[in-house]
């Protein structure tokens, strides 16, 4: 039997420790801190992020516990993984998960199809607990918390974050066409070995819409070049395509694919001695997320917002709404850490360069 545990192994150790308090009747002298052994099974418990689940000859039974909370990336390898043991073992699994937040792991299970989700679903609120584990004084006082709706109704509900007004998120909400229409088309490209940020954007009568908003996760170089060039195509012409130079090897395969010279440095360098800026020449164009650039792509974003233009799908692209519903930020620069679907927020980012 494997537990898996968010990405810190204390937790894994804590869950086989109190296991073991509990079977102390049981011969556990071969047992190690990450395992125990008793009845010729072996229940071991695994950090998220640890490949070490893999491979095992027999598994009899999965626990995945609090997935809803990790990292998207975390949550795509450990469902691999254990998704891989049902043809071999056709293991019992059980995810448990208290609601993080719209679009976890979780709420994607809660909101498949019921003819095609893998799972079979069920919601333990507090009425399950109540008069049991929990008495009618316990609930009231919880019932007073900020934490009542999360962790007793099972609701899914955003952090607030401060960057950008509910108003003008509320606002930007619409449903209209995705499929271009208006003449040339903006697309941001944030390359990451985990999780890839994409967005595509056009304006029309003075808006900026968005037409694509996706994460990618663990796309490799050469298909994410193939996919990205489908989509130079998909949505031609395209006036920009933007990428985060720190994927400097993506950039210049990018830009040796759409024919533009790959040592961009160097041209950028001629350009520069020639007095041309080089925004003007490049459709590829790298962004150095500078201190400066960071201050300046977030203001675009914040007055498309502010000034009504920008237009976001309200049931396509809800991690791009949850981006902005979470953002915060210290004198212009986004705290990562306490916001979601970082990666479409940097690229919605750099959109708006397309625009000003």
């Amino acid at each position: 039997m494997i537990i898996i545990t968010g990405s810190r192994a204390a937790l894994s150790y804590s869950i086989i420790s109190r296991i073991k308090a509990m079977m102390k009747a049981a011969n556990l002298q071969d047992s190690g801190m990450s395992y125990v052994d008793f009845n010729l099974v072996r229940l071991e418990g695994y950090p998220s992020d640890s490949l070490s689940a893999r491979g095992k000859a027999w598994v009899s039974a999965c626990l995945i516990d609090e997935s809803a909370w990790w990292d998207v990336s975390e949550t795509q390898n450990t469902l691999d993984t254990i998704i891989g043991y049902w043809p071999k073992s056709n293991p019992w699994t059980l995810l448990a998960s208290s609601p993080s937040k719209p679009g976890d792991l979780m709420d994607t299970i809660f909101k498949e199809e019921e003819s095609e989700t893998a799972w079979h679903r069920l919601r333990m609120d507090y009425r399950y607990g109540e008069g049991t584990i929990y008495t009618a004084a316990d609930i009231a006082r919880i019932r007073k918390t900020s934490s009542w709706g999360r962790e007793m109704e099972l609701k899914w509900s955003s952090k607030s974050g401060s960057t950008f007004r509910p108003f003008d998120i509320e606002r930007a909400k619409a449903i209209y066409d995705l499929n271009p229409i208006s003449t040339e088309r903006v697309i941001a490209v944030d390359p990451a070995s985990q999780t890839t940020g994409i967005v595509v954007t056009e304006e029309r009568d003075g808006d900026i819409y968005v037409l694509r908003a996706e994460e990618k996760t663990n796309a490799l170089h050469e298909s994410l070049s193939d996919y990205v060039y489908e989509l130079w195509h998909q949505y031609a012409p395209i006036s920009k395509l933007y990428i985060d130079n720190s994927a400097v090897t993506f950039v210049k395969t990018m830009k040796g694919i759409l024919g533009e010279p790959q040592e961009y440095m160097e041209q950028r360098k001629l350009l520069d001695s020639k007095h041309v800026k080089y925004q003007f020449v490049w459709r590829v164009e790298p962004i150095f997320f500078t201190v400066q650039t960071k201050r300046e792509i977030l203001g675009l974003l914040k007055q498309a917002l502010e000034g009504g233009r920008l237009k976001i799908h309200a049931k396509e692209h809800e991690k791009l709404l949850l981006f902005l519903h979470e953002c915060s930020d210290q004198e212009f620069i986004i705290n990562k850490q306490t916001t979601a679907h970082n990666d479409i927020g940097d690229c919605v980012q750099m959109c708006m360069l397309g625009y000003e």
